[in-house]
């Protein structure tokens, strides 16, 4: 009996033995695997969590005018962001983040447009502009907050920056297109793009080169040490050609009529000293998500504060049209400068009787070429439609640039509209028409031009000829074409613009500079925005009381006269009168061009 027991106590000794031997053996084997055969990729867990690496944002490069003010810089803030692949519940580490932070609606809606946007191995921006206190709430939370991470980035700052939105423009969050550029930049927390104007158009200039950094943290996610530290390099300073005393001095005239534009541009470099779009905006609302009240007041703003009404307003060019329409009658020797010709207040064409704005006054009786420009006499004009064709008239026209975009460093830049009897035949079917001239020979009708257009015009007319390209950064290049026209016909044309300003005659004669050391010259434009019918006509309701149905006012000028230096451009919308609105504009404009410049 005792050696039975004896045997299976033996047995069952030698069982569990081997069941103890194996399980040792397997531990063995797993500990084996764990540090030899599979040590890398347990190492390289390791180290995911407790290395980082991050991406150091380059400052953007300074922008500034050609004094060395400063118009852009960039200033320290503050980011919240996590990454959803760290974050099994996303809408409950929303809710635990309102203990930390402030997040109002528009905040949650921007979160999750972005989960639905963003791909998966992009971050999510919770919150930009984190104050002080959000900052420390966060970081010492951050081991309850799993995939939160908190950055120091460099924000944009605009300086005085009403004057300047449409010069200077915007930056703002990288769009999904522009993602696809396979740059890693594009897809760094806080990282901004140039949207509009020099930032938009120089942004390889301003952006730099990223840096990177790779950190050790603790288990509560708190650094302990830097690893590797490469330093980023700052984006290139961009210097202007605009005087920012002269910008902000004439952004306040214009804003006296609420809406317009300006331009101040050297005749010969095309260096462009001011270039002003009124209203302007604020662009820091743009830097970091707008509001949807902000958005929306600026949007439905009558006065149209987000475009560039130099290069992107189309307008009729009215009288200033007219030194174009001369000057083709010149070369074509139609005319002769001591040609007179007699203005009644109208001119009869079959049924139809064109108006001169002095119709009430019986018109301006006979006229010469100088006293026509002086005056502004609308009939001298029309009558030259019997012996000019349409396509002499746009020849001369894109000569001095119209119709065409001006090359300035700014998008969205258009090219206006010089019509020709082709232009008509295929966009309507139909023959060009002699009173379709009369209307050009004003600068009514078909044409369409923008502001920038008129300055590079005028320019033109009084530099000796040349076509210069507008240049609002320092360091580009002067570019201009000669002008195939006679000399003496510009002489002509200039003679004409000095008696608008400096002749009693002249429709602007109540804005001339009264200096004899500093005279200027140009010429004034009113145009219309809807027709007048002769029944208005008759009854003197040239004018609508409704601001957005009253005409354009305009002014290109030009000083000082016996040497041209500086042209500009006066566009008041709905200003109703040139002479009275634009041309005071543009006098105090080239007095003081003269004055910080000359």
């Amino acid at each position: 009996m005792d050696n039975i027991l004896h045997e299976k106590f033996q047995r069952r000794t030698l069982i569990l033995g081997g069941i103890q031997g194996g399980l040792f053996l397997g531990l063995v084997g797993n500990l084996y695997r764990l540090q030899v055969l599979e040590n890398k990729h347990y190492k390289n867990l390791s180290d995911k969590n407790r290395i980082h690496n991050f991406l150091i944002l380059p400052d953007r490069g300074l922008i500034v005018d050609h004094k060395n003010i400063i118009l852009a810089q960039s200033k320290n803030t503050y980011i919240g962001y996590f990454d959803r692949s760290e974050v099994p519940d996303i809408p409950n580490l929303i809710e635990n983040l309102k203990q930390y932070i402030t997040l109002n609606e528009q905040d949650e809606k921007w979160i999750y447009k972005q989960l639905k946007t963003k791909t998966k191995i992009e971050p999510i921006i919770v919150k930009e502009q984190l104050s002080y206190e959000e900052v420390s709430k966060l970081e010492y939370f951050l081991s309850d907050l799993t995939g939160v991470h908190t950055d120091n980035v460099r924000s944009r700052e605009y300086i005085n920056p009403h004057p300047f939105a449409h010069v200077v423009g915007f930056v703002s969050s990288v769009a999904q297109h522009e993602k696809k550029q396979n740059n890693t930049l594009l897809m760094a927390p806080g990282f901004r793009t140039g949207k509009t104007g020099v930032e938009k158009f120089y942004n390889e200039t301003l952006v730099g080169l990223p840096g990177a950094k790779k950190v050790e943290v603790n288990a509560y996610r708190k650094v302990v040490r830097t690893l590797e530290h490469e330093k980023s390099t700052p984006g290139n300073k961009l210097v202007l050609n605009i005087d920012s005393q002269l910008q902000t001095k004439i952004y306040e005239l214009l804003m006296k009529n609420n809406s317009g534009a300006c331009a101040v541009m050297d005749v010969h470099t095309g260096a462009l000293r001011a270039f002003v779009s009124a209203p302007g905006f604020d662009a820091n609302l743009f830097v970091n998500k707008i509001s949807h009240q902000d958005w929306h007041d600026l949007s439905h703003n009558i006065h149209r504060p987000l475009i560039n009404k130099l290069i992107s307003g189309l307008y009729a060019p009215g009288s200033i049209f007219k030194m174009i329409v001369a000057l083709s009658a010149l070369e074509k020797g139609i005319i002769t400068p001591d040609n007179k010709v007699h203005c009644p207040g109208h001119y009869d064409v079959n049924a139809h009787k064109f108006h001169c704005w002095t119709w009430k006054n019986g018109g301006h009786g006979y006229v010469d070429l100088v006293e026509a420009i002086a005056s502004s006499c609308d009939v001298y004009f029309y009558k030259l439609a019997n012996k000019l064709k349409i396509d002499d008239i746009a020849s001369m026209a894109r000569r001095f640039g119209l119709g065409a975009i001006t090359g300035l460093e700014i998008e969205h830049e258009k090219s206006g509209l010089i019509p020709t009897a082709a232009w008509k035949k295929k966009k309507y079917g139909k023959r060009w028409s002699m009173g379709e001239t009369i209307n050009v020979t004003i600068g009514q009708g078909a044409v369409l031009c923008t502001p920038m257009q008129l300055l590079r015009m005028m320019a033109g007319l009084v530099n000796g000829g040349k076509l210069v390209t507008p240049r609002l950064v320092a360091c580009t290049e002067a570019q201009s074409s000669i002008i195939n026209v006679q000399p003496q016909h510009l002489e002509i044309i200039k003679q004409g613009m000095y008696n608008v300003l400096n002749h009693t005659s002249g429709t602007a004669f109540n804005s001339r500079t009264k200096n004899k050391n500093f005279e200027i010259g140009g010429k004034t434009s009113t145009t219309q925005v809807v027709r007048i019918t002769e029944e208005q006509r008759q009854k003197g309701l040239t004018k609508n009381s409704r601001w957005d149905l009253r005409e354009h006012a305009f002014f290109a000028g030009y000083g000082p006269t016996t040497d041209a230096k500086f042209a500009t451009i006066v566009f008041i919308e709905h200003g109703e009168f040139g002479s009275k609105t634009a041309a005071p504009v543009g006098r105090d404009a080239l007095m003081l061009a003269q004055e910080l410049l000359g």
